[in-house]
């Protein structure tokens, strides 16, 4: 928190408060963007929603009963300022995947091919993805 008071827009920061309240039990969507917005985090960064979207996704996915809603808008927002990152989309298909929506899966990997080709860590992320469904 106190790292957060002294510059809000950190990013490494950010991510770590993020996730260690994640890891501290289900804390709901609301409520963590409550306490970010009150230690002043620019609630409207894209590059936070991202951040946020890929801690929440890893969270749910274990869920018994997941609330992917609030992860697909985060991505959705983020994906609006920063059409050319290549991880949003294949974070989207993860969820598709998740809900079984296989066509939506493989349109989105895809999309996420074609943008980050030059990535080997997201090649290889996306294939492992493609034979979880294949």
């Amino acid at each position: 928190k106190k790292a957060l008071l002294l510059n809000p827009r950190d990013s490494d920061s950010l991510s770590a408060y993020i996730s260690i309240r994640m890891m501290q039990g289900n804390i709901r969507s609301e409520k963590l963007r409550k306490e970010l917005k009150s230690l002043g985090a620019n609630m409207d960064d894209p590059w936070l929603k991202y951040a946020m979207a890929g801690m929440a996704l890893i969270q749910e996915t274990f869920q018994s009963k997941p609330n992917f809603k609030w992860i697909e808008d985060l991505l959705n927002e983020a994906a609006l300022d920063l059409p050319d990152l290549a991880y949003i989309p294949l974070l989207q298909s993860t969820i598709s995947i998740r809900l079984g929506d296989h066509k939506s899966a493989r349109i989105l990997l895809e999309k996420s091919v074609q943008l980050g080709s030059d990535s080997p860590d997201l090649l290889y992320t996306a294939a492992s993805l493609y034979n979880s469904i294949e």
